[in-house]
């Protein structure tokens, strides 16, 4: 192994693994949602997947999912499962102990936990592009399907590539003892960010307990001409979730439907969670203006569903969204119950 490989590992681990729970820290859901920018951050600007045969792709949207209930993160969204304790492993999502889920449900992670710490972590990628081609794939199904292609299993599905074709060998980076050599994460140099000395202003703010936020993570409107900067990292709601299960408790899943724990570059390239991606931006720039431009999307679209989330804010029901009446929503049902949501939690 060389030095240079070597180094690249450790950057891309470093920036991957959760530091220590500082002592003195009371706010845990602000500790882990800097902790969660830094990471995306990282990912989504300074590396890159690697499919067989030698083609990359960038990141275009991540998701976050973690659970560490010592600290009072119990994320119920979190899958939980025994895989998720692992930091730097592929974790396909799970049916069980032994099954994976199929059809649409698929979905990949990049681990991010802790045995030791009994911390769950996944990060689901949603969406990739292509770098020669550019072709955009979004979904984490399709993200997967894509997955397969490369590695060219026809039938089998996910359990043909994992048993058989990675020998279950399930390391994100090529030069790992658990490695596949097939699927991998590569760093590339981006002048905009340094893991380097991201970590150490890390371990600097770690250490004083501070509001965590980031000053690489900017979250406010500029004042300058609005373009659609492929660069800029926006956040918004997780896709995908909702209030149809009710365990362990509703007010616990209330506590973490609306988290912008979903990281995605180039708005105007994504489709899918558009209720979503809305709302995240309007939180961001406040004006349905420029979330429509740089969106690529109507204005009057933009209109319909801020409205819709206003009036779950001033009239919304939540009682309207919770069990079977909740499953699937989307859209501006969606924004509705967003709407019921922030007007019970203030």
């Amino acid at each position: 192994m060389s030095h240079s490989i070597s180094n690249e590992n450790l950057s891309i681990l470093s920036a991957i693994k959760l530091p220590p729970f500082p002592e003195n820290e009371t706010k845990s859901h602000s500790f882990y949602n800097h902790i969660f920018n830094r990471i995306a951050n990282f990912l989504l600007y300074n590396t890159r997947l690697y499919l067989p045969t030698e083609r990359t792709f960038k990141f275009l949207e991540i998701e976050f999912y973690l659970n560490d209930a010592t600290n009072d993160h119990d994320d119920p969204y979190s899958h939980g499962h025994e895989h998720q304790l692992t930091c730097g492993e592929w974790y396909f999502h799970r049916v069980g102990k032994s099954g994976y889920r199929g059809g649409t449900r698929k979905g990949i992670d990049i681990t991010f936990g802790s045995a030791e710490r009994k911390i769950y972590g996944g990060i689901l990628i949603r969406a990739i592009q292509d770098e020669l081609t550019k072709e955009v794939i979004e979904g984490p199904s399709l993200v997967v399907d894509k997955i397969l292609e490369a590695c060219g299993v026809n039938q089998g599905g996910i359990r043909e590539m994992v048993e058989n074709v990675w020998k279950g060998k399930s390391e994100i980076l090529r030069d790992m003892n658990n490695t596949n050599g097939l699927v991998y994460l590569i760093q590339v140099n981006d002048e905009l960010t340094n893991i380097d000395d991201i970590v150490k202003r890390d371990k600097k703010r770690l250490k004083y307990s501070t509001g965590l936020t980031s000053p690489y993570f900017d979250q406010k409107s500029s004042g300058t001409p609005l373009t659609r900067d492929s660069n800029k990292i926006y956040t918004s709601p997780r896709v995908g979730i909702t209030l149809s299960n009710k365990m362990p408790s509703v007010n616990l899943r209330l506590q973490y439907l609306l988290k912008p724990y979903r990281f995605f570059t180039s708005p105007h390239l994504l489709d899918k969670g558009k209720a979503q991606l809305i709302i995240g931006l309007y939180d961001h720039f406040k004006q349905i203006d420029k979330v429509a431009k740089v969106a690529g999307i109507s204005q009057s679209q933009v209109e319909n569903y801020v409205q819709e989330m206003t009036n779950g804010i001033k009239n919304g029901d939540l009682n309207e969204f919770i069990g079977k009446k909740g499953k699937g929503i989307k859209g501006i049902e969606y924004c509705q119950m967003a709407g019921a949501v922030k007007k019970i939690l203030g």
